[in-house]
């Protein structure tokens, strides 16, 4: 790691750029979009809610490190840049690596080294890490300021924080008492038959507890999740936020599954949203501000959005639907003979109807297989439920010299031209 020295530290995030060493594979110089995105942020710099729009392929990462050194050097405490999922996070570690930027990472409740915890320099982590109901981050550290990279995640991301899915088929000594708890309710609203297939095989049934419901069975469902449910470390965190507000919560039952949560996300409750926090929201997507409101429970106090092609005419989006007969497994298994192919499915059962093309990888296996297709000439590789940040950020580095391809859910096939 490159040591910036102290009289190199400035707070003007683009002039800072030019003082930072740039390793192997660093850009040269700033684009200008980037150069005018952090121009205009540091006029604003001390409000409380930033918004930085730019397009898919401007370099947003580059421009939310800066932001995140030059809050170091303000003298900003506890500096938290958050990703959506920890392959992001070592994405924008070796970002930050290239350009010569000291800096901590947290993943799988790791530090990577003391810079963060001595204020030496800002953690890149993820969002779960810091919004769990027991963020060591958050209770421990209390970040000043956060940078949200791909903003437009963190209302879902949050949303799960504050939900417990119970599930029949792996906590069953909690999901039946819940079930047995709410089902006269179900009966006296002349739905027991629906309630029977949400809480068994499903069948595509889906009930919802009415909220007289959950008012007078709050007490008892707290005493269940409590003696019932400690055992189960996977819904500490969400259950940390909830216990003592399961009345206002709603429960619904789909699939044999049970998802208790808070009909909005209390984004006023977490720290990092009180006063005296400095956000910036880095997203190419974030455009209404009704969107903004319900993720983050306020309205942005700036929207910097510079204009710049950069991103633009990059690539190409096909519609599979107005192709005849579409694109499948075996146009994929062409393509991926000379080029690189990414499959994005909403399910591990929607991957299955791609004939066997890839095997979608196991969680904790993830950046280390996608990591191996980075560096693999051609291929498939299989995203479940997640596309975001590998085909905008990733795009140069899981092609290959000419173009690479993205299929997404079946529908969507882009092809896009490395710079």
């Amino acid at each position: 790691m490159v040591k910036i020295s102290q009289k190199d530290l400035q707070q003007h995030p683009a002039q800072m750029s030019r003082t930072l060493p740039s390793l192997d594979g660093a850009p040269n110089d700033l684009w200008s979009g980037q150069g005018e995105a952090l121009r205009e942020w540091d006029k604003v710099r001390g409000q409380s809610d930033v918004v930085l729009s730019l397009t898919t392929g401007a370099g947003k990462t580059i421009v939310g490190l800066l932001i995140a050194q030059s809050l170091v050097n303000e003298g900003i405490r506890n500096v938290v840049y958050l990703c959506s999922t920890n392959d992001l996070v070592a994405q924008t570690s070796d970002e930050a690596r290239k350009i010569g930027i000291g800096h901590t990472t947290r993943a799988y409740g790791k530090w990577s080294n003391d810079l963060f915890e001595t204020e030496k320099g800002f953690c890149i982590t993820n969002y779960a890490a810091l919004f769990n109901g027991h963020s060591m981050i958050a209770r421990r550290h209390r970040p000043e300021a956060i940078i949200f990279d791909d903003a437009h995640v963190a209302e879902s991301v949050m949303r799960d924080a504050f939900t417990l899915k119970i599930k029949n088929a792996e906590h069953a000594p909690l999901y039946r008492p819940i079930t047995n708890l709410f089902a006269d309710d179900f009966a006296a609203l002349a739905i027991r038959s629906r309630f029977e297939k949400a809480a068994g095989s499903g069948g595509g049934e889906m009930v919802m507890a009415t909220p007289r419901a959950m008012i007078s069975r709050a007490s008892q469902l707290g005493q269940i999740i409590e003696s019932d449910g400690a055992e189960y470390q996977d819904l500490a965190y969400a259950r940390a936020h909830l216990a003592d507000h399961l009345a206002a919560c709603s429960l619904v039952i789909s699939d044999g599954v049970i998802e208790i949560a808070p009909p909005f996300v209390p984004t006023l409750a977490l720290r990092g949203f009180q006063s005296g926090v400095r956000r910036v929201y880095l997203s190419a997507t974030l455009q209404s501000q009704v969107e903004f409101v319900r993720a983050f429970g306020r309205k942005p106090s700036t929207v910097v959005q510079p204009e710049t092609d950069a991103g633009n005419g990059e690539r190409l989006i096909i519609d599979g639907r107005k192709l005849d007969g579409g694109f499948g497994p075996d146009f994929v298994r062409s393509l991926a003979k000379r080029r690189k192919a990414v499959v994005a499915v909403p399910s591990y059962g929607r991957a299955q109807r791609w004939g066997g093309l890839s095997t979608p990888p196991k969680v904790e296996r993830f950046t280390e297989e996608l990591n191996s297709f980075r560096k693999a000439q051609n291929g498939v590789f299989t995203l479940v439920s997640r596309a975001d940040g590998i085909d905008g950020r990733s795009a140069s580095v899981i092609q290959r010299p000419g173009r690479w391809s993205n299929v997404t859910a079946g529908a969507m096939l882009s092809i896009s031209q490395p710079r």
